[in-house]
């Protein structure tokens, strides 16, 4: 009586068959997790950026005057006389508001103003531009902060 069954031979190539299936299978899911990662580690830099430049967006908006207070740092005076200060220290940009601090987590920011002086020779910060890096590309963010003429005399 004859025995149906596979040789050897046939084992080992269905094995090497099945070994370059798996390794193609786990090379595109190992690939795959990787875009995911670097997908949602982008996603989070640029929701970050983006909720802290509308919070110095807002802050500018509702101060009535932002005082350039010394090089790395500059103080915005709300309506309700309570402040916000930005500091520019070690490759961040902090916000202070009361007790809360937060920060832009990039490489590289510069922080530039053009000052307009005051009657009582106090430096107003008129525009600001920070370089920042999204994506690993630089990016530079333009602030514009408009004084009315009688804020500008009401110190």
């Amino acid at each position: 009586m004859k025995v149906a069954a596979f040789t050897l031979f046939e084992m080992i190539i269905a094995m090497a068959l099945l070994s370059i299936v798996i390794a193609l299978v786990y090379t595109s899911v190992s690939m795959a997790g990787g875009r995911a990662h670097n997908y949602s580690k982008n996603a989070n830099e640029h929701l970050q950026l983006l909720a802290f430049s509308q919070h110095l967006e807002e802050d500018l908006a509702t101060a009535t005057h932002v005082f350039w207070d010394e090089p790395n740092a500059f103080t915005l005076i709300n309506y309700d006389a309570s402040r916000v200060t930005y500091i520019l220290e070690n490759t961040f940009l902090y916000r202070q508001k009361e007790a809360v601090k937060d920060s832009i987590p990039v490489n590289q920011i510069e922080v530039n103003a053009i000052k307009v002086n005051t009657p009582d020779k106090r430096p107003l910060l008129r525009e600001l531009w920070v370089e920042t890096r999204l994506f690993g590309q630089p990016l530079r963010l333009y602030f514009f902060k408009e004084y009315f003429a009688a804020n500008k005399l009401q110190m």
